[in-house]
């Protein structure tokens, strides 16, 4: 990671969820730029969902934040009749902590990988409890609805892009590089604040880099895998044949 050295990075993550990867930064020699792009709105399960686990074969998280509030919704309850899936190593480690176990993981950290590995686990019309935010990766629930299995979705919380400002914070030439985990952090990193075009930006996922070119950014990369490093690795190329901010 010696291409991190010196680079100022945004952080866009909520501000709750910023500290583990400005620690992160500031151990590579890198100077994090926090800038909290999204908030996290908790939401109230449906009234049925206890029914939907009962009669969940697997249940399958897509963050971190999904087996928390999952977790927690559970209370004094627990997962021992139902299979655990998870999308990446964040995610499984989360599961590792709440549940005690993982029985199934993603090897490249997307919802189309999840799906395929499920898939070739289960029968037709076997359901799949997939607790998480309201907006859901698409991929998931498509495929396996394509493979015959019931995939239904629990929406624990919402994310929501910080609120646009008329005074946006003007960053451009004063950053090497930005991170974003979802299209709601590019939203609200546009609403907030002024960063160059040709700004190096490192996304979680094609869904997330579809929507940083969307949004007119002209040098976005994709992570291998989806956390920080994943993010850190795709930015090697485009920071070691780029000078350093001013």
């Amino acid at each position: 990671m010696e291409h991190m050295l010196g680079r100022r990075v945004l952080v866009t993550r909520a501000a709750d969820d910023n500290g583990p990867w400005v620690e992160r930064l500031l151990s590579l020699g890198a100077e994090p730029v926090p800038l909290p792009c999204i908030s996290i709105e908790k939401l109230t399960p449906f009234d049925s969902w206890l029914d939907a686990l009962n009669s969940a074969t697997w249940v399958a998280f897509t963050s971190h934040r999904a087996v928390r509030l999952f977790s927690e919704l559970l209370g004094e309850g627990n997962l021992a009749h139902q299979l655990i899936a998870a999308i990446g190593p964040s995610t499984r480690a989360a599961c590792m902590d709440s549940f005690g176990r993982c029985d199934l993981s993603s090897e490249h950290g997307t919802g189309s990988d999840l799906a395929k590995r499920l898939a070739s686990k289960v029968t037709q019309n076997t359901s799949v409890l997939l607790p998480g935010a309201a907006e859901p990766r698409p991929e998931l629930s498509r495929e396996l609805t394509e493979a015959g299995v019931q995939a239904v979705p629990l929406p624990l919380y919402a994310t929501r892009p910080a609120k646009a400002s008329t005074e946006r914070a003007d960053m451009r030439g004063a950053l090497d590089a930005a991170l974003f985990a979802s299209p709601s952090a590019i939203s609200g990193c546009f609403g907030t604040a002024m960063i160059s075009s040709t700004l190096p930006a490192s996304c979680i996922g094609p869904t997330t880099a579809n929507a940083a070119r969307d949004a007119g950014l002209k040098n976005v990369y994709t992570s291998d895998t989806r956390d920080l490093d994943g993010l850190l690795r795709a930015l090697r190329e485009p920071l070691d044949t780029s000078p350093h901010s001013s």
